[in-house]
């Protein structure tokens, strides 16, 4: 699924256009920078309030995107793209495009890992922190 929104830069108040490729974990925090003046914008999905960061909401945006405005193409598990809107040309479909039949069946197989192993985070946190390197272990 993939969210279409609109944001207005808080440092020089440029309108962009952002798709924002959703992935199985339950929060999803995404950062860029502003295409004109290179401010932070940061968000989450998944988070009570959103924590937007560096950019306003525009609340008033209606798709599609006419291509106006600078474009950013977002995805949690992709790369990040700059450049003209193409509609239905989103990350996961360059990926899979980009990387072939099997590379991309490689990278399903480790983001369904990562999506199991997301709920454990705590848990792994904890572990890691308490493992103690000793010299024969």
């Amino acid at each position: 699924m993939n969210i279409c929104k609109c944001f207005k830069c808080d440092t020089c108040d440029t309108l962009i256009d952002c798709r924002i490729g959703m992935s199985n974990r339950g929060v999803q925090p995404f950062q860029f920078a502003c295409p004109i003046c290179e401010e932070v914008i940061s968000f989450s999905i998944g988070t009570s309030d959103g924590d937007l960061i560096g950019a306003t909401d525009v609340k008033d945006f209606t798709g599609p995107f006419k291509g106006a405005n600078p474009f950013v193409d977002l995805h949690l598990d992709f790369p990040v793209s700059f450049g003209k809107y193409k509609k239905g040309d989103t990350a996961f479909i360059r990926a899979a495009r980009d990387l072939g039949e099997d590379a991309l069946s490689h990278l399903t197989h480790r983001l369904s890992m990562l999506n199991m192993l997301y709920p454990k985070q705590r848990d792994l946190q904890r572990l890691i922190t308490q493992y103690e390197d000793r010299p024969g272990f």
